[in-house]
This record gives structure tokens, C-alpha cells and sequence, in this order.
């Protein structure tokens, strides 16, 4: 089973290409081990965090290799890691390897929680190394190894700040739940405090935990939870529509999966590992619709930036892992009418199998002819590492633009700074950029207060004839010195 679980994540998120997220981490990393790789860069030079595990590892290593085999080559450590304690999980449950095919290509493949964007399995970077810690302390709850699981979870926080917290909170709610003594509980909290200590008086000292949340009139909370990040972090955005799109759905079924445990664990008292299960799974689902209520009231994001429905993700593979073992449990897929319906789960299983592979396969071959040979051309124009560059279009089929020419962009949306002042800046630039999109012809007064070197464009832009170096395609790069 390990080899299916190995060869299905891989299949399916295996490619040659950096992802959006890597192409962030990943530049942190380098740069962190390399700081001229792109000296004083405003997007990837920050105080590490959580981060700083996963950058003293994978920064040697893109000293050497190229992002996008450090990339695959990461992912693949990742799930060659995830398999083991993924596989004993499903054993311990009765859970057939067919099952299990079709719970990775059909259940936890489109969606990985039931709202919000998390994942487990897909990018590497920090976040995924934390889930290998979570995949880990899952194994020793199924075994009952409850010391285990808090010192997995410390292990989860150090690589993964939010993630390990957010399922050691939810691990303290179940044995809240299951009523253990005291003393029990006393201990366990306690061994999760003294490990997570260090990292978190390293966090305070970087400014990243109780930092000034207002500078100048601009909340900093509401910056990166509304305005940055609401697709993970906000249920009522830009009144109802938002909500009924992205939220409801999700909502109602954490609901409905909340009155069927309540229910079950009522009936059933015998303490046995799926009664164990569904309760954890049950304080999972509290949290999340607890944290629904709180969204509604923080209007400002001070407790939304800590990505409330991160356990979604947990939340999302015990329920499906429950419903496969009660699907093994009462023999439903040898029951006769069931035959077909196995044999078509199969076949379209299959099929988002191939699809997802037929996708990666584009994204890894397919190239921008006329965009490679821009940033060629830009690469040896300048001097690396010394020029600021405006992308005056919207930068996310840009994300490798710094990586490739070595130059700083002014601001990137998607390389968001994890907190402190720099969140500041960031939005303080992002103004400035949006301003510059929607007219170029301000750009004599902004550059008065903000300094740059070029503009990188997809169209002409009026007024910088004189400025245009060269064009590709639909791509113009003009040298504003």
C-alpha cells in the first residue's frame, strides 16, 4: 500500500515546474543562504520565522540545482515520507488498497478541506514538511500513543507554525472531549508548551508575533486577511456573493457531518478506534464553525490571519477516511449492486488520474517563447542583483520574473511578507503599482517618492517611446534611467 500511496500523490503532483508557492519559498531559501543572489531584495529578504528550518535545508541545495528539480525532488521526498504512516493509518482501519485509489484520485484530489484553500499534498515548501510531522502524529493518535502525537505536533509547529498549532489546539479539544483526567491532560499540554518555547520566543523576537498591528492609518490585520488572503482566511467578504460562492457549501457539510457524530458518538459508548476518530474529527468540525461565528464578527482580520480553517484539512481526510472504513466495515463494495458502481468509481477515478497527469505534463512542456526570451534579453541588459523592476500587469504569469533576470520586482502580490512592518510596504507599493496600471502617465510624480529603475510591460505604454530598450511579442521593457 505505501508503493500505491507513493506512485498516486506522485502521478499526480510530480512535475517538472516550480509552483507559485515554491517560487516564493524557494527564492527565500536561496536568497537567505545567498543574500547577493539578489542583494537587498524587497520581496525575499525577511526575517525567516517558521521558515528558517526549511530554508537552512533546501538553500544549500539551489546553490547547486535548479529550482524546478529541487522542486520535483522535494515533492517526492515529501510523499516518499507521507506514505508510511498514510498506509498504516488506512491498515489500521480496513481500509482495501482499491479504496485507497479512489481516495486520492477522486475525494482528496479537487479538494483537500472542505473550505478555505488548504492543502496537504501538493507544493513543497515549509507547509508540507509540517504535514509530514501531522501525518506522523495521526499514526501514533490511531495507536493510541497520545504523548507522541503532542510531540509530532511540537515538531509540525516548528516547520509549520499555524499548521502545528491549529492540530495540537484540535488534538487538546478531543481529549477535552474524551474526558481524560487532569492529570492526563495536564501532562500532554505541557509537553507541547515546552517543546514549542524556542520557536516561539524566536518569533516574538523578529517582530512577527506583537508587532504594531496600525501603521499610519493602515491595519495591517485587515491588509493581509482581506485584502490579500480572504480565499483562505475571511466566510463574509464583499457582502453575500463571496459567502454563497466560496463558503456555504462547505459550511453545510461540516454542519451535517457535525449532527451525524454527535448522533453516533451518542449511541455508541464502547471506546473503539473509530468512536476514537470521530470524535477527534468531531472537535475539528467545532473549531471550524466556531471559528465561522469569529469570522463573522472580525471585520478588521486580527484573528483571521491566523488561518482559522487550516484544520480544515485534517477536518477533510478523517472524514473521508471514516466513511471509507465504514465503507469496508459493512462489505459495501462486494454487495452486488454495488459491483457497478465500483466498476465505474474505478473508471473515473482512472480518468481524473489521467486528467491530472495530462495537466501536469502541459505545465511542465508548455513555454512562453516570446516571455523566455524577454527575460533573457532583460538578464543581460542589467546588472544583477541592482535594479527594481514595475510589472505593469497583473504578476501572476510572472512569479519566475526575479528568479531569471536576478532582479528585484517592486512588489509582487503574491510574495506577501509574513507580518510586521513589511506588510506595511508591501501594500504601500501594491497602491503605487496599481495606481502606475491604471495610469502610466502619473508615473514622473510617483517616481519623485518611490524609486525604480525599469518597467516591464505587455503592451506599449504612451509617453515612454524613448525609454522602450526592446520589445518581444507583446512584451516591452523600457529603461526609466
Amino acid at each position: 500500500m505505501r508503493l500505491l500511496i507513493f506512485v498516486l500523490l506522485c502521478l499526480q503532483y510530480c512535475f517538472y515546474q516550480v509552483d507559485a508557492n515554491e517560487e516564493h519559498y524557494l527564492a527565500y531559501s536561496l536568497q537567505y543562504i545567498n543574500p547577493a543572489w539578489i542583494p537587498n531584495s524587497f520581496s525575499f529578504e525577511e526575517f525567516p520565522g517558521t521558515r528558517l528550518l526549511f530554508q537552512l535545508l533546501v538553500g544549500p541545495l539551489l546553490l547547486f540545482l535548479p529550482f524546478e528539480l529541487v522542486a520535483f525532488l522535494g515533492r517526492a521526498v515529501v510523499y516518499a515520507l507521507m506514505c508510511f504512516p498514510l498506509a498504516a493509518i488506512f491498515k489500521a482501519f480496513g481500509i482495501s488498497n482499491f479504496s485507497v485509489f479512489v481516495f486520492f484520485t477522486v475525494f482528496f484530489r479537487r479538494l483537500q478541506t472542505f473550505f478555505g484553500g488548504e492543502w496537504m499534498f501538493r507544493a513543497f515548501e515549509t507547509k508540507s514538511l509540517s504535514y509530514v510531522f501531522v501525518a506522523f502524529a495521526l499514526l501514533a493518535f490511531v495507536q493510541g500513543r497520545y504523548k507522541r502525537v503532542m510531540v509530532l505536533a511540537a515538531l509540525a509547529t516548528y516547520f509549520h507554525v499555524l499548521v502545528g498549532a491549529w492540530f495540537a489546539l484540535a488534538f487538546g479539544f478531543y481529549v477535552l472531549l474524551s474526558r481524560m483526567t487532569w492529570h492526563q491532560t495536564l501532562t500532554l499540554a505541557v509537553i507541547y508548551g515546552v517543546l514549542v518555547l524556542p520557536i516561539v520566543g524566536y518569533l516574538f523576537s523578529g517582530g512577527v508575533i506583537g508587532g504594531p498591528s496600525v501603521i499610519q492609518g493602515v491595519d495591517l490585520n485587515w491588509v493581509y486577511s482581506y485584502f490579500r488572503v480572504p480565499h483562505h482566511t475571511v466566510v463574509f467578504h464583499h457582502g453575500t456573493r463571496f459567502f454563497l460562492k466560496f463558503r456555504l457549501e462547505g459550511i453545510l457539510w461540516v454542519s451535517f457531518f457535525t449532527g451525524v457524530a454527535i448522533y453516533v458518538l451518542r449511541r455508541r459508548q464502547v471506546e473503539t478506534l473509530p468512536r476514537r476518530t470521530l470524535l477527534f474529527a468531531l472537535a475539528t468540525y467545532l473549531i471550524i464553525l466556531v471559528n465561522v461565528v469569529a469570522a463573522y464578527f472580525d471585520r478588521s482580520g486580527v484573528y483571521l490571519k491566523f488561518y482559522p480553517f487550516r484544520i480544515g484539512t485534517v477536518s477533510y481526510f478523517l472524514t473521508y477516511v471514516l466513511l471509507l472504513a465504514w465503507a469496508q466495515h459493512w462489505r459495501l463494495w462486494r454487495s452486488s449492486w454495488a459491483v457497478l458502481l465500483g466498476c465505474l468509481l474505478f473508471f473515473y477515478a482512472g480518468f481524473q488520474l489521467y486528467e491530472r497527469m495530462e495537466l501536469n505534463w502541459r505545465k511542465s512542456t508548455e513555454r512562453d517563447e516570446a516571455y523566455e526570451r524577454v527575460l533573457a534579453q532583460i538578464a543581460g541588459h542589467i546588472t544583477p542583483g541592482q535594479s527594481t523592476m514595475v510589472l505593469n500587469f497583473p504578476d501572476h504569469g510572472a512569479l519566475d520574473f526575479s528568479r531569471k533576470t536576478r532582479s528585484d520586482s517592486y512588489v509582487v502580490h503574491k510574495f506577501l511578507p509574513a507580518g510586521g512592518l513589511k506588510v506595511y510596504h508591501w501594500y504601500r507599493r501594491w497602491l503605487v503599482k496599481k495606481q502606475l496600471d491604471t495610469d502610466i502617465s502619473l508615473l514622473p510624480q510617483v517616481r519623485q517618492e518611490h524609486d525604480f529603475d525599469y518597467i516591464f510591460s505587455r503592451i506599449p505604454l504612451s509617453g515612454l517611446d524613448s525609454a522602450l530598450v526592446f520589445r518581444q511579442g507583446d512584451y516591452c521593457f523600457y529603461d526609466l534611467q
